[in-house]
């Protein structure tokens, strides 16, 4: 196997573990990457730290193997990447930090009575 990644390959290596990824035909592998994560997503909602929307609190956004972690403060975002990583030890499993951004989210909103 090698590392395509525009117009240029990698050297070729061989994998000796895993699954084959959803768009490589593995069918199974998305149902067991969420079997695989299902503690570590449910470690992160249970904190109930998150955004309101219509009385429902959203703190975690997963699809496939990217997550995103919303919070309502700066200080409270603090708390859910630990509390992934905490998590993501527990299973073995690394977060690829280079991927890894935050953005803050300024919203103002206009009421008018």
């Amino acid at each position: 196997m090698c590392v395509r990644w525009q117009n240029v390959c990698s050297d070729y290596f061989i994998v000796n573990k895993g699954v084959l990824q959803g768009n490589q035909g593995g069918i199974l592998s998305l149902f067991l990457f969420r079997f695989y994560i299902r503690n570590l997503m449910l470690s992160i909602t249970s904190l109930n730290i998150g955004c309101n929307f219509t009385d429902i609190n959203v703190n975690l956004l997963a699809y496939a193997d990217d997550l995103v972690l919303l919070a309502p403060s700066w200080r409270a975002l603090q708390r859910l990447p630990r509390a992934a990583e905490i998590a993501g030890i527990n299973i073995n499993m690394a977060f690829n930090t280079r991927k890894t951004v935050s953005m803050v989210l300024i919203l103002l909103i206009d009421v008018k009575l």
